[in-house]
């Protein structure tokens, strides 16, 4: 499935429904919504369905390509499915626990980090996916860190979705 030109979230299914965007959600038009879309590129190495074993494969993936883990903390969020960052990361951002904000908003590079295929639009639901570098379009950097990554993780692809950059507090 493809991203489409839908909203990455809307009221009754945002990835951010715990992070209500800028005041009330309900008063959030669907244009403005749209507005804040911006289409992302991310290099994606594996996916899973178990944190554990997602874990395993970022820590391994840094030790064979030297490209950093940025290790978030993350863990299951048992209130509302998907991901969380801990309690005192929450706080310290200005967010109830629990707390997740996907990659893809104002932190763009190459490193690996664990994240839920449920915050991108396009993307199979209820995995943890690694992904080892994002941008704003499949860049000479994304090329160029793809082809090393493929002689570890011959599997490895970018795919694109579009993330929601508006405020999310």
């Amino acid at each position: 499935m493809e991203s489409g030109d839908k909203p990455a979230f809307s009221k009754d299914s945002s990835p951010f429904s715990e992070n209500v965007p800028c005041g009330n959600q309900d008063s959030i038009d669907a244009e403005y919504a749209r507005s804040q879309l911006v289409e992302k590129f991310f290099i994606i190495i594996a996916s899973t369905k178990s944190l554990e074993e997602a874990y395993d494969i970022a820590r391994k993936a840094e030790h064979k390509t030297g490209f950093k883990f940025q290790d978030s903390r993350v863990e299951v969020d048992t209130v509302n499915g998907g991901l969380t960052f801990p309690p005192d990361t929450c706080k310290t951002s200005g967010f109830d626990y629990p707390c997740y904000v996907p990659r893809g908003r104002y932190d763009d590079g190459i490193y690996f980090s664990i994240e839920s295929s449920n915050n991108y639009d396009g993307f199979t639901k209820d995995f943890y996916i690694i992904i080892a570098g994002s941008g704003s379009n499949e860049n000479d950097e994304l090329k160029t860190t793809l082809t090393k990554i493929k002689r570890y993780y011959p599997d490895c692809y970018i795919k694109k979705s579009k993330i929601y950059m508006g405020c999310i507090h």
